[in-house]
């Protein structure tokens, strides 16, 4: 009988301590699956985010030398669609900014609209040679400010409690 209860009760807890390590071992397993998904999803962000950045510089440019070809021969082809992307992308862009980089997405769009406005109005002296100069350096602003812009990992620490 003694052989008996000693051979169950050590059935019993190698059971017991089976199943305790399947239990760790899957926790474990999960565990490594989460990291493993939000660190693709972390890369997946930053390549996104990096791919509207290039995008928003490419298009604030594009209106910029869309604005020069107007000043330079009177052609204002593909400035309204220019400006219509810039203007997209830079939504988009600042839906996922910090403060300071939305702000410079906002001062990039005035230095620009002001440029445009200005050579609407006849207001840039005719020997200018660059009538959106005032916009040059709040593209390079921009361009730095994206340069800075956090990681997802960093956005997502800092809203954490």
């Amino acid at each position: 009988m003694d052989a008996a209860l000693a051979g169950l009760v050590g059935t019993v807890a190698g059971a017991l301590a089976g199943a305790f390590g399947s239990w760790l071992a899957q926790r474990a397993q999960l565990r490594l699956q989460r990291e493993s998904l939000a660190h693709q999803e972390s890369i997946r962000w930053v390549d996104d985010k990096w791919t509207l950045h290039r995008d928003l510089l490419i298009a604030l440019r594009n209106w910029r030398d869309c604005l020069m070809h107007l000043w330079q021969e009177g052609n204002r082809e593909g400035l309204h669609d220019a400006r219509a992307t810039a203007y997209r992308l830079g939504v988009g862009a600042g839906l996922i900014a910090q403060p300071g980089t939305r702000i410079a997405i906002k001062e990039a769009r005035k230095g620009l609209l002001a440029g445009q406005a200005a050579m609407a109005r006849q207001q840039v002296p005719q020997d200018a040679t660059d009538p959106c100069s005032e916009a040059k350096p709040l593209l390079t602003a921009l361009e730095e400010a994206l340069h800075v812009e956090p990681s997802w990992a960093d956005r997502s620490a800092a809203a954490e409690p």
